[in-house]
């Protein structure tokens, strides 16, 4: 039995999120994302000597962005995203 790539990314980032010790879990790739909470635990939990848990701090969801958006390059995504992808919440 195959699973499409969206349902398979999903359960993924969820299954990171239960382990990283987050209360949420997200249902899509548009709003779920919008404050980058589920972002940072996923890439802390992926590579917590680079990725903190430092922006869950941050109030300006644009900083917040900003910061995932460098820990992204530092892991070696560069231009996959931008901040306003992440805060925007746009459907792919």
């Amino acid at each position: 039995r195959s699973m499409n790539t969206e349902v398979f990314m999903l359960r993924w980032v969820n299954f990171h999120l239960r382990r990283s010790g987050s209360l949420r879990l997200i249902d899509d790739f548009s709003n779920s994302f919008k404050d980058g909470e589920a972002f940072i635990h996923v890439m802390h939990r992926v590579a917590p000597e680079k990725c903190s848990l430092t922006e869950l701090s941050f109030l300006d969801v644009l900083e917040r962005a900003e910061s995932i958006v460098k820990n992204a390059r530092m892991l070696g995504f560069s231009d996959t995203i931008s901040p306003k992808d992440i805060f925007g919440g746009e459907k792919d």
